[in-house]
């Protein structure tokens, strides 16, 4: 196994809240999505039984439903990296909207501070060549895989066709799956698809945390590792 940034991880007993059994069937997840997000179900809906008659990876812990940035925005025209702060900011406000925080509420916008990663960026463009409409369906695991580590050893370890999960492709999993909510001592999550924008030159982590009162949305200095944090990941499904 590669050894790069091995220093970057703890063990982990941390688990899921004891509400959250598993992916919701992905129908379901598509509506939830459709209707919190303001995103049509189609093709998506239509398409299930195509998508997931894929093997699920090695790792998936099932079939989850994410949008694309073209759903979210309206389309592809615009400046990349603006269309993808407003697609942030979106998810952020659905999130919020469910009883999460921001960390840097009446602060300058702490998402200034993160742009999507290259990896994670080229995976959902190969996903954008399989699956048409602004939701996708991918295989998934919700963080416990790569519990202790941080966003770069998880990458680093990742499989082929694996990558870390990005904050919209997290926050839509969650506002599919209210019972994963984390709490205090509940694992919480690293959006290791998310990296340092431009306007940084040091690592950034964006995490989505467990508090005494609500989970938080949290933007931190440098790279992250924690045994209460895990680092979701998707996989580019294998369709025929």
């Amino acid at each position: 196994m590669d050894s790069q940034y091995a220093f970057e991880t703890v063990q982990s007993q941390a688990g899921y809240p004891r509400l959250y059994t598993g992916p919701q069937p992905i129908r379901v997840q598509i509506t939830l999505l459709s209707e919190r997000l303001g995103i049509s179900p189609e093709p998506a809906i239509s398409n299930v039984e195509r998508t997931c008659r894929a093997p699920l990876p090695e790792g998936a812990e099932g079939w989850f439903a994410v949008p694309s940035l073209a759903g979210l925005t309206g389309g592809p025209r615009g400046n990349p990296p603006e269309r993808y702060l407003r697609g942030m900011r979106r998810v952020v406000g659905a999130l919020c909207a469910f009883g999460y925080k921001r960390s840097w509420s009446g602060e300058p916008d702490r998402l200034l501070d993160v742009a999507i990663g290259h990896r994670t960026a080229e995976c959902l463009a190969h996903i954008a060549e399989q699956q048409a409409g602004g939701i996708w369906v991918i295989p998934a695991q919700f963080g416990k895989r790569f519990a202790g580590a941080s966003a770069r050893r998880a990458e680093v370890v990742c499989t082929p066709d694996e990558f870390p999960l990005d904050l919209i492709c997290v926050g839509a999993m969650l506002l599919a799956h209210p019972t994963r909510l984390p709490r205090l001592c509940d694992l919480g999550m690293i959006c290791g698809g998310n990296g340092n924008s431009l306007l940084k030159t040091q690592p950034a982590t964006l995490m989505i945390v467990g508090r005494n009162h609500a989970p938080e949305i949290d933007v931190m200095d440098g790279s992250v590792h924690h045994a209460y944090l895990g680092v979701p990941t998707g996989f580019v499904p294998q369709l025929g």
